[in-house]
């Protein structure tokens, strides 16, 4: 993935036409010449011959949704397969984000991000704090259960999946609360964020990261109405300081908001390049490929947004007052 994200006109060859050059034996520039540089942000090049992968992305136009086996395992691979994770970050990030709130094994943690759960379970293991888990997508969450339970902590780390707006939560049963870039994807936020806020103790935390954009403008960005395509169909970030005030109402005193998207970017990057390393010729079959192109896709436009300013994953931290 490259920083540039301006056109072509300096050279800059899109990481999917890179790709599907490599694959293909030709140069990029061969690529770039065929297709004409208003369609640079796909992967649809002439074939090279009867043996080229063909793959065409505006047949998986729009939102990235399902999480088919195949998907799973390739996410998996690409963020790390050890970790047990499907976003970037591996487990480190979920724990940095987390360790802030001091918690230890006498505390009890949600996680309404659990994703495939492997960031969840290394909050027990390091933390020793005994975390709930919870995962939007219905998929995703069955897998992160059966994870939990065969290695033993479907009680200490138990994963459930949940619908922002049924959400139903014992009022003041936790001592923290993880949200990681998932908010965004919720119409209803406020409502959301009350029915956790509610969940937590008196002196509870409350750590969420979220990516929003800088301003009013940004929603009419060609690179952000990029990215959000390909994003679940719910996506309408909000803008850069909203959630403070939303949390002060609800009784929180917010102690942190950081701009995390150096970092965000960094995790980003470093996947990309550690599994591209680790691709050989013998990797390469047309369902893999697919995959690689149509997340690579996803990613691209993400970080194109980032680059350019649009787009922030903005990091809040608020801790619960005691009741008046």
């Amino acid at each position: 993935m490259e920083n540039n994200a301006s056109g072509t006109d300096d050279g800059y060859i899109p990481f999917i036409v890179r790709f599907k050059a490599w694959w293909e034996g030709i140069e990029p520039e061969a690529i770039m010449q065929a297709r004409g540089n208003d369609q640079a942000d796909t992967a649809q090049a002439p074939s090279a011959g009867a043996a080229a992968i063909e793959v065409d992305i505006e047949e998986e136009d729009g939102p990235l949704k399902s999480w088919s086996g195949s998907r799973l395992n390739f996410c998996r691979r690409l963020w790390g397969e050890e970790f047990e994770v499907v976003s970037p970050g591996g487990t480190e990030f979920s724990v940095r984000l987390v360790r802030p709130m001091a918690l230890t094994s006498e505390n009890s943690l949600l996680d309404l991000s659990a994703g495939l759960s492997g960031g969840t379970r290394q909050i027990h293991k390091e933390l020793g704090v005994w975390v709930t888990g919870m995962e939007r997508n219905p998929e995703l969450a069955r897998e992160a259960a059966a994870l939990s339970k065969m290695k033993g902590l479907d009680r200490k780390v138990p994963i459930t999946a949940y619908e922002p707006d049924k959400i139903s939560l014992k009022p003041t049963s936790f001592d923290g609360v993880l949200i990681r870039e998932t908010l965004y994807t919720i119409p209803d936020r406020e409502a959301f964020l009350r029915k956790v806020a509610a969940s937590i103790r008196p002196f509870g935390h409350l750590v969420l990261t979220d990516l929003m954009l800088v301003n009013e403008e940004a929603k009419k960005d060609r690179k952000v109405a990029a990215w959000l395509k390909r994003d679940v169909a719910d996506a309408s970030p909000d803008l850069v300081g909203a959630y403070t005030p939303v949390l002060e109402e609800l009784g929180f005193d917010v102690r942190v908001e950081e701009d995390e998207s150096d970092a965000y970017h960094a995790y980003v990057l470093q996947g990309w390049a550690t599994f591209v390393e680790g691709l050989s010729k013998e990797d390469l079959n047309r369902e893999l490929v697919s995959l690689m192109m149509i997340e690579a896709d996803f990613w691209v436009n993400l970080m194109r947004a980032l680059q350019a300013g649009k787009v922030r994953l903005c990091r809040v931290h608020g801790i619960k007052k005691a009741p008046a």
